[in-house]
């Protein structure tokens, strides 16, 4: 399995539909926000979460230039407007964004765990599997110093098990998102499970 090329105007549609519904998304006590029914998606929008919004920013500002000249202008003011709501909403905003952190690192120990028992069977989903680590990683980088010291031993860890899982080697994603994931950091996008 692998992740299909970037597709720059999906991601700006998903980045520009939760942004707008950003404000609303802080103010209520879900962590998985659906998004309104009319968006151009439809049942295809993913649901609104902190990390859903900055990786489809990444993704869309990683491949800007298959963008519309109107989309492309209006990118930076979508990230402009989610910056002035984090902002309006700070202890919102960091209390969902590690709620989150801690759902995602969640789904990263399962995979990991199905990783060990059965590697032959669950490599080859490490491409889509990987969303959840690089989404705690998105999460990490917004949260800064407010990430506590517990969850970030945590999240290493959880790197500390898959380093003896993973093969280095080529990035698994589009290349163009290797700007935004670079491999001294991001080491786990750079490889493929031992099966």
């Amino acid at each position: 399995m692998t992740i299909p090329r970037l597709d720059a105007p999906t991601d700006w549609t998903i980045a520009r539909w939760m942004t707008d519904e950003l404000d609303a998304y802080l103010k209520a006590d879900v962590l998985y926000w659906t998004v309104a029914p009319n968006n151009p998606l439809g049942t295809k929008m993913p649901q609104l979460t902190i990390g859903g919004l900055l990786e489809a920013l990444v993704r869309a500002e990683a491949a800007h230039a298959d963008l519309s000249s109107d989309q492309s202008t209006a990118l930076p003011a979508i990230r402009q407007q989610h910056d002035r709501i984090r902002a309006a909403h700070a202890a919102a905003y960091a209390s969902k964004a590690l709620r989150e952190f801690n759902s995602r690192l969640d789904a990263w120990n399962t995979y990991l765990d199905d990783a060990q028992r059965k590697p032959a069977d669950v490599a080859g989903y490490y491409p889509h599997e990987v969303r959840a680590r690089a989404k705690a990683h998105l999460l990490a980088q917004t949260l800064g110093r407010d990430l506590p010291t517990a969850n970030r031993a945590r999240l290493s860890r959880l790197d500390a098990r898959l380093l003896p899982m993973l093969q280095p080697g080529a990035f698994v994603w589009d290349e163009r998102l290797k700007a935004a994931f670079p491999q001294d950091t991001c080491w786990w996008l750079y490889g493929h499970l031992i099966d």
